[in-house]
This record gives C-alpha cells, sequence and structure tokens, in this order.
C-alpha cells in the first residue's frame, strides 16, 4: 500500500512525497528539520489507487509548475499547502494516473521526469553515468535537475540510453512525451 503525502513546514515550505509508511515519514521530516529550529506545522496523506510512481510525479510536477522555487527535487516554496493537499487528494484517487504532460523545456525537469517514469531514485540513475562509468551519486542528478549545472555530452547520453528516452526529447529539442529512443 502506498500514498502520498504533503508536509507544511514552519518556513512556509512545503515537502511532498510518496511513502509506505506516512507516519514514518512524517516523524522523519519533522525530525530533520528540527535541528535548525524549524516545525512541521501540518501533515497530510492519502492511499494511493493506481501508480504511485506515476501519481508522485503528478504531484510533484503540479508543484513545480507552481513554486516560485525548488529544492532538492521535492521541497518547494511559493505553493499554498492547501492546493498541494487538493492536487494530492485528486491524484491520490485517480486509478488511471498516467505519468505528467511535461511541458517546461528545461532540462533539469525533463531529466526528473523521464526519472520518476522510470522508477529510478537521484542516486540510482547517478549510477555508472559519471566519467569512465564511475557512480556520480545523488547530489550530481539534484543538481542536474534543478538546473544548477549540466552532464556532459557523453553522461547525456547515458542518461538517454538508461532511461529510455531520446536526448532531443531530454534537450528540449522534441515537444512529445518521454518516449522510447
Amino acid at each position: 500500500m502506498s500514498f502520498l503525502y504533503a508536509c507544511l513546514f514552519s518556513n512556509g515550505a512545503i515537502k511532498v512525497g510518496r511513502s509506505s509508511e506516512p507516519e514514518a515519514r512524517r516523524q522523519q521530516h519533522a525530525s530533520r528539520v528540527a535541528c535548525v529550529g524549524i516545525t512541521m506545522v501540518e501533515f497530510r496523506a492519502a492511499q494511493v489507487m493506481g501508480s504511485a510512481v506515476h501519481a508522485e510525479a503528478r504531484l510533484i510536477d503540479l508543484c513545480a509548475q507552481n513554486a516560485t522555487a525548488q529544492h532538492l527535487d521535492e521541497w518547494f516554496e511559493g505553493v499554498a499547502f492547501d492546493g498541494a493537499v487538493d492536487w494530492m487528494l485528486a491524484i491520490a484517487a485517480d486509478e488511471s494516473v498516467q505519468p505528467p504532460q511535461c511541458a517546461s523545456s528545461s532540462f533539469g525537469a525533463r531529466l526528473s521526469i523521464a526519472r520518476r517514469n522510470a522508477g529510478l531514485t537521484q542516486e540510482q540513475l547517478g549510477v555508472e553515468v559519471g566519467p569512465d562509468g564511475r557512480d556520480l551519486g545523488k547530489g550530481a542528478v539534484s543538481s542536474w535537475e534543478v538546473n544548477r549545472s549540466q552532464p556532459s555530452a557523453t553522461q547525456v547520453a547515458q542518461l538517454c540510453k538508461r532511461l529510455n528516452v531520446s536526448a532531443d526529447w531530454l534537450l528540449g529539442l522534441e515537444e512529445a512525451d518521454a518516449k522510447a529512443a
């Protein structure tokens, strides 16, 4: 059983995601931010009726489209918590939820959607895409997804192969959804 969740923090940021144990996730996030003097103000969760991976990707995509800032993939500023909860509830109840359309032409947004469609974490995607087939880890992929840095041409080719998408789509040269390369 999978759940979508949304957290609101005292600094106004929200965090969305999915979990099979939402209460444990709530406690984990509350503990993480407490060390810097931030508290969790509200937490909501909803059981997912369809694909949890696609549901999470849709929720994150909606938040990203409406946020003034996005941090570390699933943390947002400038998104109304009540709005995020409404999206979460609607998406969780949709048994036929599909991967999000990619309205953004940014490399980072497309990479994030393709990674989620493939069911990979940032850390999993970073495996074997570094120079000479080395593992890059989560940090490099996160940096690419928020458009802080860009992969090399060789890494783009490896990403396309691993995510089964075309380079034209990933680079925003093709408007269709993520599809097989």
